[in-house]
Parts: structure tokens; C-alpha cells; sequence
């Protein structure tokens, strides 16, 4: 990539489907937690899942379900997950090479993500990104919490002074799109990701990367 093909200024990334495939820990830990609970999933436990806020997930799984029973849940989730199954995440083929050459053109890279912040920084830590971004926002943050991934990435563009004009956001969910949307910011689907195909299901004139190598 050479310096003068590069547009952004800024690119904002979701993390799960988007730079990594956790699907293997969190769905592994998901099925220690509905099974040490006794209880019957209302939907299929797999990739599909992924994406919206752990609690909306459990939601989801649970048929609704009552509030304690879902802090329950969503506790032994966060002991398993954040001590232990985070680390099962792999960087994306390409991805690595992909966020190198934005990094070295000299854009500001960025992670918004539905990930609570405790698991998001384990796993930048572990792939080696620590140092990669230059923001990193998560939607369990105070500020945050009960808000849409639009509120986050606002608050990004407010505090980091980013213009959405020489922008990109990268994402594989329709939360992604819907916060490009609202800030006039330009968006690509992570085409490798989780959500993407329901995704462009219902926004079929969304331009889809189908390698990182595209960025």
C-alpha cells in the first residue's frame, strides 16, 4: 500500500467478527454456563450469536428469562471468559499484515467494541496489538452502559477528534453500519465476519471487503 493510495485519516474497528474470530471461546463458554445451569438453549448455540452485548446474548439464549437468573448467568460467563476462554481468539488470516500497513501509512487506528473492556485488552495484549491502537472504547464503560454502539462511537468522535469526513468504520453488524449512518462516516463489512450475511440480507447496497488485504 503506498502512501498516497491511503484515504483515512482514521479507521474505527469492531473487534469480535471483524479483527478476530472469538467464536470458539465464547461459545465454548456459553455451553459450560447454560450447562452448569440446567438449562435449555431457545436457539442454536453457535457463531451466530455473537455480536450484541453479552447480556442481550443471554437474552436471546434464554428465551428472555428472568433478572436474576440472567445475572447469574452473565457473572459465571465473565469468570470463565475473562480468566480463561478470551485467549482462544485468533486474529483473522490477513488481518494482522492489514492493520501493520494502515498503522505504517500512518492512520489512526481504533476499536469500538460491544466486548466488555477487561476480555478486549486480555486479547489485544495476547495478539500483540497493546500498542496498535490508539483508542479503544467498549460499551461496558459507565458512560456506556444500556446505550447503542452509535453512543460509543460518537463519543470517540467527540473525544479522540476524529472527522468523520477522512473516517472509515469497519464492522461485520448492522449496529456498525447504523453508527456509520448516523455520523456520515464511511463503512465497509468485514465480509469474513459473523453478522455480515444478515447484514447485507437487509442492506444489499453495502460494499463487503472480502479480504483484509482490500483495506
Amino acid at each position: 500500500m503506498s502512501q498516497d493510495s491511503f484515504e483515512f485519516a482514521d479507521v474505527i474497528f469492531d473487534l469480535d467478527g471483524t479483527l478476530v474470530d472469538s467464536a470458539p471461546g465464547i461459545v465454548e463458554t456459553l455451553r459450560r454456563v447454560i450447562a452448569a445451569h440446567g438449562l435449555q438453549v431457545a436457539t442454536p448455540l453457535d457463531e451466530s450469536v455473537i455480536g450484541p452485548p453479552l447480556r442481550r446474548v443471554l437474552e436471546g439464549l434464554c428465551g428472555g428469562g428472568d433478572e436474576e437468573l440472567l445475572s447469574r448467568l452473565a457473572g459465571d460467563f465473565r469468570v470463565i471468559y475473562d480468566s480463561e476462554t478470551c485467549q482462544m481468539s485468533t486474529a483473522y488470516p490477513g488481518i494482522r499484515a492489514a492493520i501493520r500497513r494502515l498503522h505504517d501509512a500512518g492512520a489512526r487506528l481504533h476499536v469500538a467494541t460491544n466486548k466488555r473492556m477487561a476480555p478486549t485488552h486480555k486479547i489485544l495484549s495476547y495478539l500483540g496489538w497493546a500498542q496498535t491502537f490508539h483508542s479503544v472504547y467498549s460499551t461496558d464503560a459507565e458512560r456506556f452502559r444500556g446505550g447503542t454502539k452509535a453512543n460509543m462511537v460518537t463519543a470517540m468522535v467527540g473525544e479522540q477528534r476524529i472527522d468523520p469526513a477522512t473516517t472509515l468504520i469497519v464492522g461485520d453488524s448492522i449496529d456498525d453500519l447504523e453508527a456509520a449512518q448516523l455520523l456520515e462516516i464511511r463503512f465497509r463489512a468485514a465480509g469474513w465476519g459473523y453478522g455480515t450475511r444478515i447484514l447485507l440480507e437487509r442492506y444489499p447496497t453495502v460494499t463487503a471487503l472480502t479480504d483484509p488485504a482490500e483495506l
